[in-house]
C-alpha cells in the first residue's frame, strides 16, 4: 500500500514536472511571439518613417537643382575648379585672391554630390540650401575683408553620424530617422566656426557596425572606381563621396578601421588620432542614443578624410585648437604643434610589416608595401621589418569587443531586423553559447579555424568577457610598444586593409581582410591612410594563398572576389604613438611626396 502511495505521489510529482515545463516553453513561446509581433508592427511604422525621411532628401536635391539651375557655374568651370584647386591651400588661395568665389565653390560640390554622388548611393541627408545661403554670406564678409578662419566659405561633408542642426543623426537606422539635434555639436560647431559650410551627410552601414555603407534609409553605397564593390564602411559614403570629388574634405569617425577602410577602399587620404586627445562630443555613438557615453577600453574617434595629406593636417590644427578644448574639458588642451609636422626623412626610423598574422594580404598589398618601403629608403628614411606580436591576444580581444554585440543592436534598432545581406553573424549570435561553443571547437578540424574565433565572440557579451578582452588588448599593447622601444623605432607602416574592396554584401565571408586596421585602435595610434598602388594584372596573375590557413573558407571567398579587382585601388598606413598626431601626419606628407 505504501509502495502504491510513494508511486502515485511520483507520478503526482513528474506530471506536475512535466506540466510545469510545458506551461514554462509555452510562456516562453507566447512571449517570443508577441515580442514578434510587436516588432513587426514597429517595423512597419519604421519603414513608413523611412521612406518618408528618404522621399524628403530626393524632393529636396530636386527642388534644389531645379530652383537654382542658373546658379551652377558651366559644366566646364566646375571641372577647373575641381582639377586646378585640388588642396584646401589652394581654395583658400583662389577665395582669398578673388580667383572664385564661394558660391562658385560651393555650387560645384553641390552639383558633383546631387549627380555622381546619389548614383553611388554616398549621400544621406543634404543641406544645399542652407549651404547655397551660407556660401554668398561668406563671400560677402570676403569682400569686406572679413575671414572666419582658414576654411571660411568651403564646403564640408559630414558622415551620418554627426549632429548638424536640421538634420537627422540617424546613424543608419530607421528608429533614428526623424531624431533631429536641437543644436550643432562640437565638431560641427567648430568647423563652422572656421569658416566651413556643412553641405552634405553621407552614408553609414546599420548601426556603423560593417565594413559595407548598406542602410534601409539610404541604399547599398557603391565603390566609386567600381559600382559592383563597396566604398567600405563605416565611412564608407565619405569614401565614395571624396573618390568622385564631390567634396573638398570630408568628417568621418573611426574605432576598428571605419575610415581607414573607406580611404583604402576608396584611394583617397585619411587619419585616426588617438582617441584619448579627441574629443566624444558632437557625434552619435553607437552604444547608446544620445553622445555622452559608451564603451572606453576602445572608443570611436573623429577625423578628417581628404585627397591630400595637407588637407588632413588642416583639420586636425583645428580639431585641436583652444576651440575645441573650451568646449570638452575631458580632453588634454594641447594644440596641434606645427613644428612637429616637419619631419626630417634622415632622422627617422621605422618599422614596416604586410602581415598581421591572421590574414595573409594578397599580392597587390604586399607590393605596396615592397615600393613604399623602397621609396622611403630612396628619401633617407631607415626602415627596419618586423612582426605583429601576440596576434592571438590581438584577434581574440578584437572579436570580444567588436562582434558581441547583438543585445545592444537589438535595443538601438526598436524593432527594425538587422540587415542580415550585410551581417549574417545575426544568426549566429541567436544560438545558445554552449552550442556556439561545441560548433567553435569543431570549426578548426574541418579547416575553418579562424571562423572559430568569431563563433565564441558572437552572442550576449558580459562582464567577464569584457574585462578579459581588456586583458588581452593591453597584453597586445604592451608587447606592440616594447618592439617599438626595443628597436628605437619612429613609427611603423603596414597595409591599410589586406586586400582590395570586395563585391557588395560580402562583408561577413571576407572580414578577415579589414582587421589588420584594429591594430591601431588596439595601440591607440594615430594612424594616417595614404593610396599608393591599384590591383594590376600582374598581381592576380598569382594565385592567392595563405601559408598560415591554406585553402580554408576566408582564402576561398577571396581567392573568387579577387578575380576582376583589377584597377580597384590600394593604401598603406602610417602609425606614431598615442599623443603624437603632428609626427603621424607629418611622416604621412614624406611618404605621399615620394611615392610622386
Amino acid at each position: 500500500m505504501e509502495v502504491k502511495e510513494e508511486l502515485t505521489d511520483g507520478l503526482y510529482l513528474a506530471n506536475t514536472v512535466c506540466l510545469a515545463i510545458a506551461l514554462a516553453v509555452l510562456v516562453k513561446v507566447f512571449l517570443w511571439y508577441r515580442k514578434k509581433v510587436e516588432n513587426r508592427r514597429k517595423y512597419e511604422k519604421l519603414q513608413e518613417i523611412g521612406r518618408k525621411v528618404k522621399a524628403t532628401r530626393d524632393a529636396k536635391v530636386q527642388e534644389f537643382l531645379q530652383i537654382h539651375q542658373k546658379d551652377f557655374p558651366s559644366k566646364k568651370r566646375m571641372q577647373e575648379i575641381r582639377e586646378e584647386y585640388p588642396s584646401l591651400m589652394s581654395l583658400r588661395q583662389a577665395l582669398d585672391s578673388r580667383k572664385i568665389t564661394s558660391k562658385e565653390l560651393v555650387m560645384t560640390y553641390i552639383h558633383q554630390a546631387a549627380t555622381e554622388g546619389m548614383e553611388l548611393n554616398a549621400l544621406a541627408d543634404v543641406m544645399f540650401e542652407e549651404a547655397f545661403q551660407e556660401a554668398q554670406e561668406c563671400d560677402k564678409e570676403l569682400q569686406k575683408g572679413n575671414l572666419r578662419g582658414f576654411l571660411h566659405g568651403i564646403p564640408i561633408s559630414f558622415k551620418d553620424q554627426f549632429n548638424i542642426k536640421g538634420t537627422p543623426s540617424t546613424i543608419g537606422a530607421l528608429a533614428c530617422a526623424e531624431d533631429f539635434p536641437e543644436e550643432d555639436g562640437i565638431i560641427a560647431e567648430v568647423l563652422k566656426k572656421h569658416g566651413g559650410i556643412p553641405f552634405a551627410k553621407t552614408n553609414l552601414p546599420q548601426l556603423m557596425g560593417s565594413a559595407e555603407s548598406l542602410t534601409r534609409l539610404w541604399g547599398n553605397c557603391c565603390n566609386p572606381r567600381n559600382p559592383e564593390r563597396v566604398s567600405g564602411g563605416s565611412s564608407g559614403g565619405e569614401g565614395a563621396l571624396l573618390g568622385v570629388k564631390g567634396s573638398p574634405i570630408g568628417i568621418g569617425t573611426d574605432a576598428a578601421g571605419s575610415i581607414r577602410i573607406p580611404c583604402s577602399f576608396c584611394g583617397v587620404f585619411g587619419f585616426k588620432p588617438s582617441y584619448k586627445r579627441m574629443t566624444k562630443l558632437g557625434a552619435r555613438d553607437v552604444c547608446q542614443m544620445d553622445e555622452t557615453d559608451g564603451c572606453v577600453e576602445i572608443t570611436g574617434t573623429t577625423g578628417p578624410m581628404g585627397h591630400n595629406v595637407d588637407d588632413l593636417m588642416q583639420i586636425m590644427k583645428i580639431f585641436l585648437s583652444q576651440d575645441v578644448f573650451d568646449k570638452d574639458l575631458t580632453i588634454p588642451p594641447v594644440p596641434f604643434n606645427e613644428d612637429d609636422y616637419d619631419q626630417n626623412p634622415t632622422n627617422l626610423r621605422l618599422g614596416y610589416f604586410d602581415y598581421d598574422g591572421f590574414f595573409y594580404p594578397c599580392k597587390a598589398v604586399r607590393r605596396s608595401i615592397e615600393e613604399t618601403v623602397s621609396a622611403c629608403k630612396k628619401v633617407g628614411i631607415e626602415m627596419v621589418e618586423i612582426e605583429v606580436p601576440n596576434s592571438k591576444e590581438y584577434t581574440d580581444a578584437m572579436a570580444k569587443f567588436f562582434l558581441g554585440e547583438s543585445k545592444r543592436d537589438e535595443i538601438m534598432l526598436q524593432g527594425e531586423p538587422p540587415i542580415i545581406e550585410d551581417d549574417p553573424t545575426q544568426y549566429i549570435s541567436m544560438l545558445p553559447s554552449f552550442v556556439r561553443n561545441i560548433l567553435a571547437s569543431i570549426l578548426p578540424h574541418i579547416g575553418m579555424e579562424r571562423e572559430s574565433i568569431f563563433f565564441r565572440a558572437l552572442g550576449d557579451p558580459s562582464i567577464g568577457l569584457y574585462l578579459e578582452a581588456c586583458k588581452e588588448r593591453r597584453i597586445f599593447e604592451r608587447a606592440f610598444n616594447k618592439i617599438l622601444d626595443d628597436k628605437e623605432l619612429d613609427g611603423f607602416v603596414f597595409p591599410g586593409v589586406s586586400g582590395p574592396a570586395f563585391k557588395h554584401y560580402k562583408s561577413s565571408e571576407l572580414s578577415a581582410i579589414i582587421l589588420i586596421t584594429v591594430i591601431a585602435n588596439m595601440i591607440d595610434a594615430p594612424s594616417c591612410v595614404i593610396p599608393v598602388s591599384t590591383v594590376t594584372k600582374e598581381d592576380l596573375a598569382e594565385e592567392y594563398n595563405d601559408p598560415k590557413y591554406p585553402n580554408d573558407q576566408f582564402v576561398k571567398e577571396a581567392r573568387k572576389d579577387w578575380q576582376d579587382s583589377e584597377g580597384m585601388p590600394v593604401g598603406i598606413k602610417v602609425c606614431k604613438r598615442t599623443y603624437e598626431e603632428e609626427k603621424c601626419i607629418g611622416i604621412g606628407k614624406i611618404i605621399e611626396s615620394a611615392q610622386k
